[in-house]
């Protein structure tokens, strides 16, 4: 099967990202402003006190600058391993990074990531599922496409 030109996955990836970082800076700016988005959202966000500024890394590990360079270092690698996979591996790549740059406009603006969804014993917000998805999608593609070699 003949893969899209580079550019086309690219502008896929873009629109993935793209996609991640819409929703999840409306998610937050509805949440924090609730009268202005009307009462139709007000079931996503009933309880004010789930929106916590998560000043750490990932699952609360303090995290150091070099540590995030290095982690963009790493995502900016990544685009020269997919450069011969199939499309799908480019939407992942996509929620990747669009979750990566909103939790990163976050630290940016606020000094810490914002998460508002409660998960059982955490907090998260649409960015953070989205990065766990798109690692989740890749781990299963590459057992894929491990067992179809």
């Amino acid at each position: 099967m003949q893969q899209p030109p580079i550019t086309t996955r690219v502008c896929i990836t873009l629109i993935s990202a793209l996609g991640v970082i819409i929703l999840d800076r409306s998610t937050k700016y509805c949440g924090a402003n609730l009268h202005r988005c009307g009462a139709a959202l007000s079931p996503l966000f009933h309880e004010h006190d789930l929106f916590s500024l998560n000043t750490h890394g990932v699952f609360s590990f303090d995290i150091q600058n070099w540590a995030f360079l290095f982690a963009c270092g790493a995502l900016v690698a990544l685009l020269f391993l997919f450069k011969k996979k199939p499309t799908y591996w480019w939407v992942a790549y996509g929620a990747l990074l669009g979750g990566a740059l909103s939790n990163g406009w976050d630290r940016l603006q606020y000094g810490g990531v914002i998460d508002w969804i409660p998960l059982g014993i955490s907090v998260a917000n649409i960015a953070d599922i989205a990065i766990a998805g798109a690692l989740v999608a890749f781990a299963v593609m590459a057992l894929l496409e491990q067992s179809s070699e």
